[in-house]
């Protein structure tokens, strides 16, 4: 970011940021989380959920060297310690990936990097209170604490000035009762997934939906995701992992940002967030076009 001079005058509600969907479930374990968290029924073994759970390969760290700047990070307490989760726990401490991204931030220079927080699984008033320690001890000096005021239309050189800064986005209703400094209880995001398998119906939903949905008063997320249905968990070999489906997303990625700003001159639609899973391979789709 601090490279892309052209970046900084631009308002935040007119920036494109390359984000991850579950990014923190990549090298999930075996152990899946408690009923309530989970996606799939609960008769299926964690060896057949585990691939289609997985949805990113990199640990966040590495999603950040790749220019992943918006993460969805959805926290369990397991073993008396935090992980991160997609139906079956991640391999690593979040403790240990705080620790690396704020390595990565002390060592660059003006950033924005958005974090989303939710879905949080076995969670009370006192889980939660050690949590937010962990964040704060890991990575609040880097925790935006500015004015919320305008934030939309500010130009992305204050945002991201003297140091990277961190917009922790944390709907959890525990701020409201705990006003805490630098978590944003909102930002306001559009958009939602498709919750298909299919390609083309997930490119004329998101079509709909950016054409209803984008607007400068908020932002607008292109969930660029297909998505299991519960009928697919056991009964065709097409669907073995969420890997296998994604490749048809990644592959019409480029297509589908060249039809929306290079087929329709003029365009007031405004892409934000570019939500993936397995974010490295939309760069070597076969039909990948210009418009990345």
């Amino acid at each position: 970011m601090q490279n892309t001079p052209l970046l900084w005058a631009r308002p935040l509600w007119k920036t494109v940021l390359p984000g991850t969907h579950d990014s923190g479930a990549y090298n999930l374990s075996l152990e899946r989380v408690p009923a309530g968290c989970r996606d799939a029924p609960d008769i299926i073994p964690a060896t057949v959920v585990q691939p289609f759970a997985t949805a990113q390969s990199k640990t966040l760290v590495l999603q950040l060297a790749g220019g992943i700047r918006y993460f969805d990070i959805r926290p369990v307490l397991h073993n008396n310690d935090f992980y991160l989760y997609h139906d079956c726990i991640g391999s690593q401490p979040f403790s240990t990936e705080l620790d690396h991204i704020a390595d990565f931030l002390s060592q660059e220079g003006p950033e924005l990097v958005i974090l989303k927080v939710g879905a949080f699984c076995s969670f009370d008033d006192s889980v939660h209170a050690r949590f937010v320690k962990l964040l704060n001890d890991k990575i609040g000096r880097w925790l935006y604490k500015g004015s919320t005021d305008g934030l939309l239309a500010r130009p992305m050189g204050e945002l991201m000035v003297p140091t990277a800064n961190v917009f922790l986005i944390y709907g959890d209703d525990y701020i409201v009762s705990h006003p805490t400094p630098g978590f944003l209880r909102t930002l306001p995001i559009n958009g939602d997934y498709s919750n298909t398998t299919d390609v083309n119906a997930m490119w004329a939903d998101q079509r709909t939906k950016l054409r209803k949905d984008s607007t400068p008063s908020n932002l607008f997320m292109l969930n660029w995701t297909l998505t299991f249905r519960s009928d697919h968990w056991m009964d065709d070999a097409t669907y073995y992992s969420l890997h296998n489906i994604s490749k048809a997303a990644s592959r019409n990625l480029g297509n589908f940002i060249n039809e929306t700003y290079n087929s329709t001159p003029n365009t007031n639609y405004q892409m934000n967030i570019l939500s993936v899973d397995f974010f490295e391979e939309t760069k070597n789709g076969d039909e990948l076009g210009s418009g990345l």
